[in-house]
């Protein structure tokens, strides 16, 4: 699948990985963190429609992939916006500097 697709995996994580040799310390949900994993490539490959939690089309302003919740385009997308403004520009500018990044409101991200 090619375009423009912004990738997030979460990997969850003890928070003090020295205590897990205790037993039932992995059990209790406050022993955990999750790690964020965000990118923006010019294709899906098999592996990260596999391994991905969330894959947007940044170019069609749709979801790809969703495996946390039902929030649509938008939402997601702000989200991820939120925290990775920059680096989404970036991304996107690398891969195609003609495109101009547009945030939703109900409305495809990228345009020529």
């Amino acid at each position: 699948m090619k375009g423009i697709f912004l990738i997030a995996r979460y990997v969850q994580r003890p928070k003090d990985p020295s205590m897990t040799r205790f037993k039932e310390y992995m059990k209790d949900p406050d022993n955990m963190q999750w790690d964020e994993q965000v990118q923006v490539a010019a294709k899906v490959r098999n592996k990260d429609m596999t391994e991905a939690q969330v894959i947007l089309n940044l170019v069609e302003g749709k979801v790809v992939r969703n495996s946390f919740n039902d929030n649509d385009f938008p939402t997601l997308f702000k989200y991820f916006y939120e925290g990775y403004e920059q680096y989404i520009h970036d991304a996107v500018h690398a891969i195609n500097p003609n495109l101009n990044l547009v945030v939703p409101d109900e409305q495809p991200v990228a345009q020529e």
